[in-house]
């Protein structure tokens, strides 16, 4: 999130090793394999310290030290894939995260992971489909300070919390079944965002926070 001044980009392989650049990617440092599986999902708070894993296996895994040593944090989390994390813009003094499993949503914690609790987004995996994670992204307002909006994307349609994650609105998506989300930087004013549809049916745009598309 400080890439503007810090460069730093940590990247995963496909069998779970991470690496590790602090000049924009010209160099990388190896990491190794701190989770013993792949990883499905990464978060790096403001600062670059503290990394956050999602993986399939055994929870969430967390680093304080910009990715030297992890410690796994995983209390009150189910016994399955945690396939999405995403932190908040203020996490500085929130200490806030957010995650999901493979078939529950939303998880927040409010201690850096130490413990979670479950916010029912009503979000319900369909198994309409065996080609794709149906939680397919996690996304938290650049302004999350001020709006406490969280973003879920799912394949049945596009879940909004505008209180932290305690309560949530589905939002109307059938215009095509989301497989991801991005906000623009500049969300706190033009509320624009762009999202990936499933089997080619292109990408929609929202200008006014996902509420139309």
């Amino acid at each position: 999130p400080d890439f503007a001044t810090d460069n730093t980009l940590i990247i995963a392989s496909d069998t779970g090793y991470l690496r590790k650049s602090t000049n924009g990617g010209t160099d990388w440092i190896e990491l190794g394999n701190p989770t013993g599986t792949v990883i499905y999902d990464m978060a790096i708070a403001p600062g670059a310290s503290e990394i956050f894993l999602a993986t399939p296996s055994f929870g969430v895994f967390y680093s304080s030290d910009g990715g030297n040593t992890f410690t796994n944090k995983g209390t009150n989390l189910p016994n399955e894939a945690i396939n999405n994390i995403a932190i908040s813009p203020n996490y500085a003094t929130d200490r806030t995260v957010f995650c999901t499993s493979l078939t529950q949503a939303v998880f927040r914690s409010t201690d850096s992971g130490d413990n979670w609790t479950l916010f029912n987004s009503g979000a319900v995996v369909t198994v309409q489909t065996s080609l794709l994670n149906e939680m397919t992204d996690l996304q938290v307002s650049r302004t999350y300070a001020t709006d406490q909006t969280v973003f879920l994307p799912v394949f049945d349609g596009l879940f909004i919390s505008k209180n932290g994650g305690s309560t949530w609105k589905q939002s109307q998506t059938r215009i095509g079944i989301l497989t991801g989300l991005a906000l623009s930087t500049n969300f706190n004013t033009d509320q624009k965002m762009i999202a990936t549809t499933y089997v080619g049916r292109g990408i929609a745009i929202s200008a006014d926070g996902g509420t139309t598309w």
